[in-house]
């Protein structure tokens, strides 16, 4: 049988040799997930306490955590533009490649802060870094889940991605802890920056491991036709008549209310609580690690039930989620509180999110879906983290700290959304097969 490359985006001759190089694009995916994935989880996990280390203030972190709300976004429109014109395999590396050269020049701000730089510039050169950081790596998500899409099946894609993301989680749990535990040991001899060079340090190799591997992925022939382009335009003129746009318009809302306060519990944590690096881990990586218990069931239910009453159900308990940060502030009572209905609500929520684009947007037109939803999302992420840092300057403390009075005002808006958004959604599955298209 005459051999073909499976790395170039290129058409082949047999159907089973395009079936052979899918199979181990797939292998592939799995081994780049958990490179990729390490370096991500690691990067995400420590760049707050990180930033706190290099004097960053708590309303820098409010308006840092905001701008990564549309930064990705903004990444993934460019992402999904340069798809008209480039190859997969050239957006997905070339950005990778850009995003972990980031890596180095987070690591040099600790370096020179060990010199007594300066603590007002180092914060913001921090900040810029690390959103350029996001941004690359975002860039390359249209492509990416447009070829996730062309390489796994469809009636595979529950059991695939359930095994890769809990392999990728597995892994980024049990790194993040030992290297918490690492960063106490060198916090306790006052040399915390050595252990965040070391973490950063792996990041950036692991990340750099995932260029290699993508470099061997088989990129299926893709090529989207003039009249399967959306323009942002038109997506927005459509969001009042259809359900997705009525999701859209859910998922935006819902994110703007969490960021009233999400960017302010890592800063709680450790300012407020008193948190070990290894405390502060432990509960951050609680959410992810219980997501995976319920990850299969919550796939089951959808199938059976619809991605609408998942999202239904587990909509309602988010508003919870906040108020019992305030009450509780033991790490194991977080663990099994907040975390835990936190876990199992942005499971379902992210599920049905995963499906509605899958199942309601035809194959050419999904990278742009994903990148105005997205948008949306991170316009939400952005409003919503940047009224939080303006409120923690005006609203009064309730409880222990000005904190807890940003958890109540973000519990009682999330309520409200749910009010009126989430029973007005409908279960819709849109056959794939048709041809139906939205003139750009």
């Amino acid at each position: 049988m005459q051999k073909h490359s499976c790395k170039k985006e290129i058409s082949l001759s047999s159907q089973d040799d395009d079936s052979v190089c899918k199979t181990k694009t797939r292998s592939l995916l799995i081994k780049e997930g958990l490179f990729g994935g390490l370096s991500v989880n690691l990067t995400g996990q420590f760049i707050t306490p990180y930033a706190l280390k290099l004097q960053t203030s708590p309303t820098q972190i409010g308006i840092m955590s905001s701008l990564l709300g549309v930064i990705p976004p903004l990444g993934q429109i460019a992402g999904s533009n340069l798809m008209k014109r480039k190859s997969r395999r050239s957006i997905i590396i070339k950005s990778v490649i850009l995003q972990v050269l980031m890596i180095p020049l987070i690591m040099a701000l600790g370096f020179f802060t060990m010199f007594s730089w300066s603590s007002l510039i180092l914060p913001i050169f921090l900040i810029c870094f690390y959103i350029l950081y996001s941004f690359f790596g975002s860039v390359t998500n249209p492509s990416f889940f447009s070829l996730m899409g062309d390489v796994v099946p469809e009636d595979r894609r529950g059991r695939y991605f359930s095994k890769r993301n809990l392999l990728i989680t597995a892994l980024s749990i049990t790194m993040s802890i030992l290297f918490s535990i690492l960063l106490d040991k060198f916090d306790r001899t006052n040399q915390v920056l050595i252990g965040f060079f070391i973490i950063f340090s792996v990041a950036f190799l692991s990340r750099s491991i995932s260029i290699f591997i993508f470099k061997k992925f088989y990129y299926p022939s893709f090529v989207i036709e003039k009249e399967s382009y959306v323009n942002l335009k038109n997506f927005i003129k459509q969001i009042p008549n259809n359900n997705f746009g009525l999701f859209t318009l859910f998922i935006t809302f819902t994110f703007f209310s969490v960021n009233i306060g999400a960017p302010f519990v890592g800063v709680y944590m450790l300012k407020v609580l008193e948190f070990s690096y290894i405390e502060y881990v432990v509960v951050n990586m609680s959410m992810p690690l219980i997501g995976l218990l319920f990850t299969p069931l919550l796939g089951h239910l959808s199938d059976k039930f619809g991605n609408a009453v998942i999202l239904k159900i587990c909509g309602l308990l988010l508003p919870s989620v906040p108020i019992l940060w305030i009450v509780m502030n033991n790490p194991i009572y977080l663990i099994l509180g907040p975390q835990l209905m936190s876990s199992v609500a942005w499971t379902g929520v992210n599920l049905a999110a995963f499906n509605f684009i899958y199942d309601n947007v035809p194959t050419p037109q999904r990278g742009f879906f994903v990148a105005y939803y997205s948008l949306f999302q991170g316009m939400g992420i952005l409003f919503g983290g940047l009224l939080g840092s303006i409120l923690l300057g005006m609203v009064p403390i309730i409880f222990l700290s000005v904190y807890e009075t940003l958890f109540l005002i973000s519990g009682i808006c999330r309520l409200l959304v749910d009010i009126i958004f989430l029973f007005r959604l409908k279960e819709v599955r849109i056959n794939n097969n048709k041809h139906s298209q939205i003139e750009s």
